[in-house]
């Protein structure tokens, strides 16, 4: 008897789908880290030369920023995320794929 696969048939998502949106996601958050990082290092420099009302604006312009950037990085890492919601599919996918090996093996 063939062992059933979930693999996709269902969800159509197969394990190796699930594993390059996880390296994808996991790629995203470390770019927008890299990006914070550097936006934050010019955004200093740029803010304490600039004491003006124009200075003024930038730094809410930036503080506006870092709420958005929060928001979307918050998508790609972190509790909810598709990083996080992508590994507890291929988690109960491969679950599901030993069970139905194992009902296979005891002729359920």
């Amino acid at each position: 008897m063939a062992v059933p696969s979930y693999s996709g048939d269902l969800t159509g998502l197969t394990e190796q789908t699930l594993i390059s949106l996880i390296n994808f996601s996991n790629d995203a958050g470390r770019q927008m880290a890299a990006l914070r990082t550097h936006v934050d290092g010019a955004a200093g420099a740029i803010i304490s030369a600039m004491q003006s009302r124009a200075g003024k604006v930038l730094m809410q312009r930036l503080e506006n920023w870092h709420t958005d950037f929060a928001r979307v990085e918050a998508n790609f890492v972190g509790p909810g995320s598709l990083t996080d919601r992508s590994e507890k599919m291929l988690i109960a996918l491969r679950a599901a794929n030993a069970q139905a090996g194992a009902d296979a093996g005891a002729g359920v």
